[in-house]
């Protein structure tokens, strides 16, 4: 989803816990009126990018096939094309977004029409949906266990802890090289 709605998460926590089920709903309609089929879906949320900032977006692994449910039989392959995933994706979280406005969960600093207008302006935008053929499962699972199982940071990455300031060392990906990250 835009960065435009992580401040919204941020600062509305709560609703994160509504995502994988919203992504995974998405998902699963998707397949049954492009395959007429039921698939497994794992998601894995992820709040965080590689220098701490608030960063959301899903971690998402569909099973290659799917289950027919008149027949109980099995389907396979599935191709999953994320142009047409988007606009579902996009539909449900600004949907989602604006009944926790109308119902006042939305706690902001900007008004409800402030809100209005960047959930109706990001409903009108393209967003990245990214969807990549999994190499193997073990693959998939060693990636997003990183996220699962750990903290943000690891240890030996500190380089220095006081009491207003944190120090730790960050990937550069553009300059490929290691850097300094204070906070």
């Amino acid at each position: 989803m835009p960065n435009v709605l992580w401040p919204i998460f941020r600062q509305n926590r709560h609703l994160l816990h509504d995502l994988p089920a919203l992504a995974a709903a998405v998902i699963q309609h998707w397949v049954k009126t492009t395959y007429g089929v039921r698939v497994l879906v794992l998601v894995v949320p992820h709040t965080f990018g590689r220098h701490l900032n608030f960063n959301v977006h899903l971690h998402i692994m569909v099973s290659a096939g799917g289950l027919r449910e008149l027949d109980g039989r099995w389907t396979m392959p599935l191709h999953f094309d994320r142009r047409a995933l988007m606009p579902m994706w996009r539909y449900a979280v600004i949907t989602y977004l604006r009944a926790a406005l109308n119902s006042r969960l939305l706690a902001s600093e900007a008004s409800a029409e402030e809100l209005r207008v960047v959930l109706r302006k990001q409903y009108e935008r393209w967003w990245n949906v990214y969807v990549d053929p999994i190499r193997s499962k073990w693959h998939f699972l060693r990636y997003v266990a990183r996220y699962v199982r750990r903290p943000p940071i690891a240890q030996p990455r500190f380089t220095k802890i006081a009491d207003r300031e944190v120090e730790f060392l960050t990937k550069d990906l553009k300059e490929k090289r290691v850097v300094t990250t204070r906070y």
